[in-house]
């Protein structure tokens, strides 16, 4: 099994768990599913001794019955999620933002879990792009892209849209935005590891909380 295959055959796991009735006995046979995911999961993460040293007991007088394995059974999702998931979880989008977002979002969040480096980087500068371009007084079919909207940012008529800390970094959005071109992504040479995630999600939090203050792009 991969960790694509395992991660989301868990996700499934949890999904139904969480329909079920709560307060009802747990099944002898999703106690055993259970063990067999964190089984599965030792051997696909062999880097990893948070999961390697998960010890499975099960907690016969606590009362928790069902919840019991949904607990555990997200303990290990979270662990296997890592810290760049648990970034996702503090973005909060603007009331205005596009509704194509989430779901690009919810993509994102499961490439992050896959470690689907390249596919998170260049999803997060879709994004980044996406949020843009809404603030912004073009309303043509292409429109600007990353690299446009950043720069027209830094001008003098638009001080105080977004921090600067934010248009810096978003000026890093545009290399992972270009990784869907073959020669700008050997160009830039970017080690692609979870470090960057972890920036372009800080990114993505910090120009939502920008954008959450209002501002726009000043008109020509």
């Amino acid at each position: 099994m991969t960790r694509e295959a395992h991660y989301r055959e868990l996700c499934r796991f949890i999904k139904r768990i969480s329909a079920e009735n709560q307060d009802a006995p747990v099944e002898s046979s999703e106690i055993f599913i259970y063990e067999a995911y964190i089984s599965v999961a030792k051997k696909l993460y062999p880097e990893r001794p948070d999961i390697g040293n998960i010890v499975f007991v099960f907690e016969i007088f606590s009362g928790k019955k069902n919840q019991f394995v949904l607990k555990h059974a997200n303990t290990l999702k979270h662990l296997i999620d890592g810290e760049s998931v648990a970034i996702t979880e503090e973005i909060t989008f603007p009331e205005d933002a596009p509704e194509h977002i989430q779901q690009d979002f919810a993509e994102m969040q499961n490439a992050i879990a896959l470690k689907m480096v390249k596919t998170v980087l260049l999803l997060a500068g879709s994004i980044a792009e996406s949020l843009l371009i809404n603030r912004h007084y073009d309303s043509t079919g292409r429109g600007p892209g990353l690299k446009d909207l950043v720069n027209e940012a830094k001008k003098a008529e638009n001080k105080g849209f977004l921090s600067e800390d934010t248009i810096q970094d978003l000026s890093m959005m545009i290399n992972y935005r270009d990784l869907i071109h073959p020669r700008a992504a050997i160009r830039n040479k970017l080690m692609l590891d979870e470090s960057r995630i972890e920036k372009a999600l800080i990114t993505l939090k910090l120009l939502c909380a920008d954008l959450g203050k209002g501002g726009r792009y000043a008109t020509k």
